[in-house]
């Protein structure tokens, strides 16, 4: 009888580490594949983290870039500016003025 007693503990002992492992591996696989998951989400973070900052300086410096034109802008409306061109770069002059070329 004592025999017997042993055979059925070391049954009952068996069977509650094979229910046991039954739970406790689908348990660590889903560890497993979470942490996977977490570190593909923390590198994709790390990702747009990147683009975002390149992305802000790229319109800081169209915002400079913009506000340069605005400034160019205003100064080509001028008729002051427009003399200047014409004389610069068209060769334009007023009446009464004598363009002298220098030869080297």
């Amino acid at each position: 009888m004592v025999r017997n007693q042993k055979k059925a503990r070391k049954k009952k002992s068996f069977r509650t580490r094979f229910f046991a492992m039954l739970y406790v591996l689908p348990l660590m696989l889903l560890a497993v594949l979470v942490l996977q998951r977490c570190q593909k989400n923390m590198e994709r973070a790390e990702k747009i983290e990147k683009q975002t900052k390149e992305l802000a300086a790229k319109y800081q410096s169209e915002v400079e870039r913009n506000d340069s034109l605005q400034k160019d802008s205003a100064i080509v409306d001028t008729k002051e500016y427009v003399v200047k061109v014409a004389k610069e770069k068209l060769g334009l002059v007023d009446r009464g003025e004598v363009i002298f070329k220098v030869e080297h």
